[in-house]
């Protein structure tokens, strides 16, 4: 493997780490100028084709998750592809907290993302001690209609 390739391989992973930081921060322009015009992203189920689906999962993400962090726990390269293992931290506008694992390959064409898929794995949503009993009441208010 030449010198030129090791950079781009490294280069891949920091690209990576750009889209994430900048996503995280709100700035949705430059962590999807980082994406190719005609790049694909799942997350999870769901598909996102092109730059404009791609920006508005972005939006959506942010928007309902008013706080997020990536803890990342390894990224290989391998040439055009690049393993990422991770942890998000996130908040959700109910005051709930969580954490989600997950594991993302991407592919890179031309320095730009060209796929992106996203697995996320089963978590942990935490709560604060005094809206348990609220939550509770709801959930049993909900199987109380429901059983019905």
């Amino acid at each position: 493997m030449n010198e030129g390739f090791k950079f781009l391989e490294k280069n891949n992973a920091y690209l990576v780490q750009k889209v994430w930081n900048a996503l995280f921060k709100g700035y949705i322009e430059e962590a999807f100028s980082l994406f190719a015009n005609d790049a694909m992203l799942s997350w999870g189920p769901y598909n996102f084709n092109g730059l404009t689906e791609i920006k508005n999962w972005g939006l959506e993400l942010k928007k309902n998750f008013g706080e997020l962090k990536l803890i990342e726990n390894k990224i290989d390269v391998k040439g055009e592809k690049t393993v990422q293992k991770f942890v998000i931290e996130l908040s959700m506008p109910n005051g709930f907290r969580g954490t989600l694992p997950g594991i993302a390959e991407y592919t890179f064409k031309k320095g730009k993302i060209k796929r992106a898929m996203i697995n996320i794995l089963p978590g942990v949503a935490f709560i604060k001690r005094k809206n348990i009993a609220l939550h509770i009441s709801k959930f049993q208010l909900n199987l109380m209609k429901t059983s019905r």
